[in-house]
């Protein structure tokens, strides 16, 4: 895990470009706190600058950018199943100097080209670069961030945003669009920053430079829907139970592999439960696992406690009420995340990180298990209305245009909301507790969001996979543990166990009990008392926000209407996300 930076220039580098490469790199040293690198061709203009969090073969040797065979890599990331991978290539004729992933990842590209990102387990933002080309690639599931922007001199490319935004000026310019997708999402998916000439590469994606630098996309690998079949649903079996946590186990013990102390990151939901009871009843690996409090909120850590406790792991409880910054909230995200994104998350992961990190180098995350288990309320929401999905909208759209008194009732609100609207506004009122009215007024209108056919289950699985857990989920992990130099690690987040998941006819998930493939596994190892059913958030409270607020937050585009409405209902958590959000875009515009 490390910190990248670089650039392919139209021109010989000269000692300017030199010196803001390195700047770029130490920009990201927070990244990478153990060894900083670099790589130039100047004749060709290239550069590339590397920033080292040492994880596997922690000696020298191993250390960024490194070069093999006529290819030169600068790489953020993990390939865990390396060890497999070297076997391979021993066994074809190539001979490795070090003990890390690093070169085995040159030596597959060297031996089977593009090829090699199928047999790739892990995740990953790497730039190759050959003779005559450069090579930018992403991770399947989006875990490791990659940023480009394009300038009249050449292309540049980073782990985060920030050194790019800062060192080419770039500003903050968001379309129309892209100012409706973050009211809506509270995020901007890939490829979209709102940023002029910059860029989010998506997941799974590989992209090739020649010399003029143009460039061909391609996406490698897509993340496969749940099986169904027509007629009654199969249900789910204890083979299909067995199947996933078989991968699930494979995908956990490579994720192990480290050359340094690896900790866990642990609530009280089924995900994080599930990964340390494999830990400790079947691979026989006891470790440290951390929780953050909220002692004014939803507070996890008296049950995680409990489950730690169980299972014989030492258990350390971070209160988030300890130090309080002195930014407002919307300063902090923004320093955090470089681009508009409302995932309080990020935070509570930044503070459990830096208290982690003078015990542990790596945590174990439990990321990607709701994705997999089809686990969101809404998709069972969705499911159980599945009825009225085709039912005519008039009489509802008459209901929703009843006495205003009436609007009051957040179920009154609700129900007229997603019953009159179309598809895309039922997912925008549900994501955003009924409130698709008034992000449409405020951001003159609602962003186009793709949907895939009429099962709105499916779409919005899709949508998440592809949006939601690059956009916010993982950039919140990523962005809050990397800024304590710790590098996180989720063994849901694998293809091998996402194949087996979709060999299940998905309506069988949504369906029964709420996650109960990986509830049934875990039964396995903890007592029904202890297993968490019910879906918790596991982000710091939103009241310490709408609460420090005197008046409403500024708008700084000229779409839509005041945020009046939502100011007076801000004790409603959604209208609180949203007034976050349009603070945000107004910091955001106003700095520039």
């Amino acid at each position: 895990m490390c910190g990248i930076f670089g650039f392919w220039l139209k021109r010989p580098l000269i000692a300017d470009d030199l010196a803001r490469g390195r700047r770029g790199t130490k920009l990201l040293g927070h990244r990478g706190p153990d060894g900083t690198g670099e790589w130039f061709d100047s004749g060709r203009g290239l550069y590339f600058g590397h920033r080292r969090l040492a994880i596997i073969d922690v000696n020298a040797r191993s250390d960024q950018p490194m070069s093999r065979a006529g290819n030169v890599i600068a790489y953020n990331g993990e390939i865990y199943n390396f060890s497999e991978l070297r076997g391979e290539l021993t066994a074809s004729g190539s001979s490795f100097e070090t003990t890390g992933d690093t070169e085995v990842l040159l030596a597959a590209w060297s031996e089977w080209g593009e090829g090699a990102l199928d047999r790739f387990d892990g995740m990953f933002a790497f730039a190759i670069s050959g003779r005559d080309d450069l090579v930018l690639a992403t991770d399947p599931f989006g875990e490791k961030p990659f940023y480009v922007a394009t300038t009249e001199d050449g292309i540049w490319f980073s782990s985060e945003p920030q050194p790019l935004i800062e060192i080419l000026d770039l500003e903050f310019r968001p379309d129309a669009e892209e100012i409706r997708l973050f009211l809506s999402l509270g995020f901007l998916p890939p490829p979209h920053t709102g940023f002029a000439r910059l860029e989010v590469m998506p997941p799974a994606t590989i992209r090739r430079y020649g010399r003029t630098l143009s460039f061909k996309d391609r996406r490698y690998w897509q993340v496969p829907e749940g099986a169904t079949t027509a007629g009654p649903i199969a249900p789910l079996t204890e083979q299909n139970v067995d199947d996933v946590a078989h991968e699930l186990l494979v995908s956990l013990k490579r994720r192990l592999r480290s050359d340094v102390p690896i900790g866990l990151f642990l609530s009280s939901g089924v995900d994080s439960s599930l990964i340390a009871a494999l830990c400790a009843r079947e691979l026989g690996v006891s470790l440290n696992a951390y929780t953050v409090s909220f002692p004014d909120g939803v507070d996890e850590a008296p049950a995680a406690g409990r489950i730690a406790a169980h299972l014989g792991l030492p258990h350390m409880t971070i209160d988030s009420s300890e130090a309080p910054s002195d930014s407002p909230l919307p300063a902090q995200l923004v320093d955090l995340y470089g681009v508009p994104n409302d995932n309080l998350s990020g935070l509570s992961v930044s503070r459990m990180s830096k208290a982690a990190r003078s015990h542990v180098t790596v945590a174990l995350s439990g990321t990607g298990g709701d994705e997999l288990s089809y686990g969101y309320n809404k998709y069972r929401f969705l499911w159980r209305r599945r009825a009225i999905y085709q039912l005519p909208k008039a009489p509802f759209r008459l209901a929703a245009s009843m006495p205003r008194f009436l609007h009051a009732v957040p179920f009154w609100k609700m129900a007229t909301d997603y019953l009159a609207g179309d598809d895309l506004f039922r997912i925008i009122s549900i994501k955003n507790g009924g409130f698709a009215n008034e992000i449409s007024r405020i951001g003159g209108g609602l962003p186009l969001v793709p949907l895939h056919g009429e099962d709105l289950v499916q779409s919005n699985r899709a949508l998440d996979m592809e949006w939601t857990l690059p956009g916010s989920y993982l950039a919140a992990v990523d962005r809050g543990s990397m800024r304590a130099g710790l590098e996180v690690r989720t063994p849901f987040l694998s293809r091998g166990v996402f194949a087996k998941a979709a060999s299940i006819d998905s309506r069988s998930l949504v369906d029964g009990p709420q996650k109960a493939l990986l509830h049934r596994i875990l039964s396995r190892y903890l007592p029904a008392e202890l297993i968490e059913t019910a879906k918790r958030g596991f982000v710091s409270p939103m009241q310490r926000y709408v609460s420090s607020l005197k008046e409403p937050p500024r708008k700084a585009w000229q779409y839509g209407d005041d945020v009046q409405s939502l100011w007076q209902q801000r004790t409603n958590s959604a209208a609180g996300n949203i007034l976050l959000r349009v603070d945000i875009l107004h910091r955001l515009l106003s700095s520039g």
